[in-house]
């Protein structure tokens, strides 16, 4: 019999967390098709509340981390089987009571997930959800030289989908093209389309700095204070170090592009939003100002709006580049 699955989205929900207590994590890139888009909702919020009625999902789990989500939470419920739980991120991240206030969270997290169904963790359970995942994740960016954009990108999605990962194909891509660095929110099933245009227009995404990519990756374990409080190494590896666009101070946002950059150099990036995205649209001009490269912002289409032109700018930001 299948775990029962526990679908969320935010970077700040620890899938290693949700699998230590015996169900199945989810971070789902939700589809379109279904959501009903609304005036003033972030497309991505929308369609992540219409998967939480989904078939087979057990519960969501949304964040405070930002208002579009906050919305989403209230959104539908009625028709589904699924349960909801809303987890609040404090935004605040340099104080020792944010913290503790997110550790809180975890374990009240952990008791609606034994409500749901399972269990606490077993002696040594969480460390090795968490030697596990981590090991994947080193796996996944090892296969980005040897995948197109587009199935790199798949890849990682369905990483996080599942918990696990396909065999490594040999086929080896053309190479060649400019490096791109992707920055911004979160992607949907359709945004994969982006990768597409990329691969099609002479480029390729060398870093995903979105919110579905590895900027929001929890920071590599710490294997002595696993063996010791493998709840406390988790909850630092993830508040203490993601350095995600609502934090405040958002520093660290910036001290990763710049990081980042020194790591990968790219030929420009894409910094892409949903609709209604407040917090990626105010910091587009910081970015353009702290970027040593050029920077193309770009609105990932929502319901009735035109893919096509994206992609015209797409095709027009690496023809300049060349």
């Amino acid at each position: 019999m299948p775990l029962p699955s526990v679908i969320f989205a935010s970077s700040f929900v620890p899938p290693e967390w949700i699998e230590a207590h015996g169900l199945r994590p989810s971070r789902v890139a939700p589809r379109a098709a279904g959501a009903v888009e609304r005036e003033g909702l972030c497309p991505f919020a929308g369609a992540f509340a219409a998967a939480a009625d989904g078939p087979d999902v057990a519960a969501a789990v949304f964040t405070t981390t930002c208002d579009q989500m906050r919305r989403a939470a209230e959104i539908g419920g009625d028709g589904g089987r699924a349960e909801r739980f809303v987890m609040h991120v404090p935004s605040t991240w340099q104080t020792p009571a944010a913290h503790r206030l997110y550790r809180e969270e975890l374990g009240r997290l952990g008791r609606f997930l034994v409500r749901l169904g399972g269990h606490g963790p077993a002696p040594g359970e969480l460390a090795a959800c968490m030697e596990r995942r981590e090991a994947m994740r080193d796996e996944v960016l090892a296969r980005r030289p040897r995948l197109t954009s587009r199935a790199h990108g798949d890849l990682a999605m369905r990483f996080h989908e599942t918990g696990v990962l396909p065999p490594a194909s040999d086929t080896v891509p053309a190479s060649g093209g400019s490096p791109l660095m992707l920055l911004g929110g979160p992607m949907r099933r359709e945004d994969l389309g982006l990768f597409d245009t990329i691969d099609r227009s002479g480029g390729c995404v060398a870093v995903d700095g979105t919110e579905s990519g590895e900027r929001e990756w929890p920071r590599r374990f710490d294997r002595r204070r696993m063996g010791g409080d493998p709840a406390g190494e988790l909850a630092d590896a993830y508040f203490g170090h993601i350095p995600a666009v609502f934090r405040r101070p958002d520093s660290g946002l910036f001290d990763w592009l710049a990081a980042a950059l020194r790591a990968t150099p790219v030929r420009g990036i894409v910094v892409v939003t949903h609709p209604w995205c407040d917090a990626w649209r105010a910091e587009v001009p910081r970015i353009r100002d702290a970027s040593p490269v050029p920077v193309l912002a770009l609105d990932l289409a929502g319901a009735g709006a035109s893919a096509g032109e994206g992609s015209t700018r797409v095709e027009a930001f690496l023809e300049a580049l060349r």
